[in-house]
């Protein structure tokens, strides 16, 4: 036997939608790797030094984690 149940909810404390037709202004933004972001104006915000000066190490220990996992499931076998 299946029972399918469904409910809803209307809450009055949540504000209602507002509509595209009442905002005046918009902004596009583009997320990258280059640029942390970039704006429809131009506008571009630099990516986060900590990122910059850690992605070596990053690349280094993402590099050794395959390895370990190439390891473990070739049986130490690499495929070429």
């Amino acid at each position: 036997m299946v029972l399918d149940v469904s409910f809803s909810l209307e809450d009055k404390s949540v504000p209602s939608l507002i509509y595209t037709a009442n905002i005046k202004t918009a902004v596009g933004i583009d997320v990258g790797l280059k640029e942390f972001l970039t704006t429809n104006t131009g506008e571009t915000i630099s990516v986060p030094k900590f990122y910059r000066k850690s992605q070596s190490n990053l690349a280094r220990k993402q590099k050794k984690y395959l390895e370990k996992k190439l390891d473990q499931t070739t049986g130490g076998q690499h495929k070429i």
